[in-house]
């Protein structure tokens, strides 16, 4: 997302508030607000009193529907989900393709949807989140018995992560495409990536942790990394860190200023890992293709090796302090905009717009894929992941997306990516 204030994506939503809203539709349109809200700037950085504001009611009025912010969440996501359930459901596909086309059709009509699953789920206590939930894994549970039924993976889990991976990657960029053509090109991307064959050897139980440096800041920086991956950067205190790494609070302050540097300077550093690795594969390969792919490579090399890095660089850039998130973003575009050169150079016939939503969709598989512990156990997960990746890269399917391009990339990223 763009660095927006909380009233300007209000002013934008596209969620219609009309000036006089009927109590019986009112629920739903603060629900819808909401959601929009949340994607936007984050559970913790949204206030009811903005959602109230930004749907034209006042407090007592929103209380009317909710109890409080996290009911809110809560049922903000439950409708989102509710959707992508129903639209499926409603269906009733008997094959892969119909329902990947109809799952392509509710995901572009509410771009949203991944970042509320991703980044703002977990704010939810246990229950609460295991209900907004189910509705999403009952969506994912389909997905695979379609694949398993028609033999297009071996390994048919991973194939509907990659899917739903390629499906909802759109939110992670605001490059602007009408509904219908997302929902063609995204479909057409995920069957590409139902169609890979993966290699299923298993390997050794995850490797360890490691060994935790003996530096006083690089190990605050490991230890804040961990607890803000697992529970989330405004769930987490200096205190809990300190706690980590046996220190006190005070004597974090030392290091670190505030918890807004400490995120700060381990966002700093695994951005600028990124950029080591794409100019390694720059420097060592011999033709764009070679270097797209060998991009590809180093990335997930990153993303499996530092998993807990990569879930704070793509799921906290909104919690950076105003200060450093501009040039933070700057950094993460100028990563993402060489993905998108090296495609354009090796693909000439692609369109910008049409080369902006496969490098996305390439990136979240990989931001998604490597979340799933079981994933990693492969022996040849690395291999696996670049295929999926590669495929939505490379497929020859028909062009359906061309517009304007908006050069707004630092949240492909998110996957949350």
């Amino acid at each position: 997302m763009s660095d927006t204030t909380i009233e300007e994506v209000a002013m934008t939503s596209t969620t219609t508030v009309p000036a006089r809203t009927r109590p019986r539709n009112r629920r739903q349109t603060i629900l819808a607000v909401a959601a929009e809200l949340f994607a936007a700037s984050g559970f913790h950085n949204v206030s009811t009193d903005d959602i109230a504001r930004a749907v034209g009611v006042g407090a007592s009025a929103l209380y009317r529907h909710v109890r409080g912010k996290e009911d809110l969440l809560e049922a903000a996501l439950l409708a989102e989900f509710e959707e992508a359930r129903k639209s499926l459901d409603g269906a009733a596909p008997q094959d892969l393709e119909t329902a990947v086309q109809t799952m392509a059709s509710t995901f572009a009509q509410r771009r949203r949807m991944a970042l509320l699953w991703t980044r703002e789920a977990r704010h939810l206590p246990d229950e609460a989140r295991q209900r907004v939930r189910a509705p999403f894994y009952h969506v994912f549970e389909r997905l695979i018995q379609l694949v398993d039924a028609q033999g297009r993976s071996d390994d048919p889990e991973l194939t509907a992560l990659a899917v739903i991976a390629v499906l909802t990657s759109p939110a992670y960029h605001s490059t602007p495409l009408p509904a219908e053509r997302i929902a063609t090109l995204t479909a057409d991307l995920a069957l590409a990536a139902a169609a890979v064959r993966l290699d299923l050897r298993r390997g050794p139980a995850e490797a360890s942790q490691g060994v935790t440096s003996t530096t006083r800041p690089a190990a605050i920086m490991a230890a804040a990394t961990r607890l803000f991956s697992a529970r989330g950067y405004q769930s987490v205190t200096m205190q809990d860190i300190g706690d980590a790494v046996g220190a006190t609070s005070t004597s974090l302050y030392r290091h670190f200023a505030t918890k807004g540097d400490l995120l700060t300077a381990i966002m700093t550093r695994a951005t600028e890992a990124l950029h080591l690795g794409l100019d390694r594969a720059l420097a060592t390969s011999p033709t764009p293709a070679d270097a797209l792919r060998a991009t590809v490579a180093e990335y997930i090399e990153f993303a499996i090796d530092r998993a807990d890095l990569l879930w704070v660089l793509v799921a906290e850039l909104t919690n950076i302090p105003d200060s450093a998130r501009h040039s933070l973003r700057r950094a993460q575009s100028a990563y993402v905009a060489e993905w998108f050169a090296l495609l354009e150079a090796a693909r000439p016939e692609l369109g910008r717009t049409e080369v902006r939503f496969r490098v996305h969709a390439a990136l979240t598989i990989v931001n998604d894929a490597v979340r799933t512990p079981r994933v990693r156990r492969h022996a040849g997960v690395a291999r696996n992941i670049a295929r999926l990746a590669e495929s939505v890269l490379w497929s020859d399917v028909a062009c359906a997306a061309e517009g304007t391009p908006v050069d707004n990339l630092d949240s492909g990223m998110d996957n949350d990516g």
